[in-house]
Formats: C-alpha cells, structure tokens, sequence
C-alpha cells in the first residue's frame, strides 16, 4: 500500500511537470515586467480596499533604503493578512521595470506591485501628492474609510510598521 502511494504521488509529479509547460506555466512563470499604473489608477486600487486598511510604498531598485526596507513589506504582508499591500516602483523603462520584476519576484512578494511608468517622474508625483518631493521610500498608510492614517518618509523598520497597522487596526 505504501508502495502504491509513492507511485500515485510520483505519477501526480510526473504530469503536473509535463502539462504545466503545455498550458504555459513555467517554473519561472515570475513576471518579466510589472505593470504601469498612473496616479489616478492607483487612487482607485486604493479606493476598492474601502473596508480594509490598505499600505502603499513607493521603492525603487537603484534605492538602497528601498531595497532594505521592503524585506520587512513582504513579512508584514505575510502576518497582516486583514491589511491590503501595493508596492509602486519608480524604477524607469523597461530595463527598470524588467529589474523591479526580477526583485520582486526574487523577494516572493505576494501583494500587487506596479511601476510609474516612464516620463517625467514628478507629474505622478504631483498627481498623487502634491507635498510629496519624491523622496524614496515613501509610504502611505489609509484606514478603513479611505483616509490618509500614517506617512512615512525615508526607511522604516518592521518594528514601526507593524505598530503603526496595529494601531489603525485596532482603532474603528
């Protein structure tokens, strides 16, 4: 019986890996590019998670702030289910976008993540904050209502972050 099981189990393996491929999905099925997203499409994501606490953080690749803080994303992302996620990249081109890609994927980020786009970089940023200087990492935090709860500019620990969702989360 046992036996049995080993053969059924690696049977299931067997063809799992054999029709994956066929229906396009590979072992390396990570986005080569993230999409783009405009200011404005990015408030309604923000708008559609009326009800939840929602965190957006602006990073970049080239950020060395940015690349050390968002391993803390991912782990709070992972812990604060209740909390809805975006990461947004200032990472310009499709090179920018290809790199953003490959660390996200890299970092098995399981929330929405996007890039600017290309052009000028401050009219998002205008569009989205008008006090923001486009100082990176930046992040948002909105509570249930929509409302802007929490700002941070600059790196932020895993420590901060989690108090500061507990604390939104906690309040009605």
């Amino acid at each position: 019986m046992r036996n049995r099981t080993k053969v059924n189990l690696f049977a299931l393996c067997t063809l799992v890996a054999v029709l994956l491929p066929a229906i396009g999905v590979h072992a390396d099925a990570a986005p080569k590019s993230l999409r783009q997203i405009s200011a404005a499409q990015l408030k309604n994501v923000i708008a559609s998670h009326r009800g939840s606490v929602v965190l957006v953080n602006f990073w970049a690749t080239w950020c060395a702030p940015c690349v050390a803080e968002f391993p803390s994303l991912v782990k709070l992302s992972r812990e604060h289910r209740d909390v809805a996620f975006v990461a947004v990249s200032a990472d310009q081109g499709e090179s920018g976008a290809g790199k953003a890609a490959a660390f996200v994927a890299a970092q098995r980020a399981a929330f929405p993540c996007y890039v600017t786009g290309s052009g000028d970089p401050s009219v998002f940023i205008n569009a989205f904050d008008p006090a923001w200087q486009g100082d990176l990492p930046r992040t948002y935090i909105y509570n249930r209502r929509g409302k802007l709860a929490r700002m941070f500019a600059d790196e932020q620990s895993y420590k901060t972050f989690d108090q500061s969702l507990r604390r939104i989360l906690a309040s009605h």
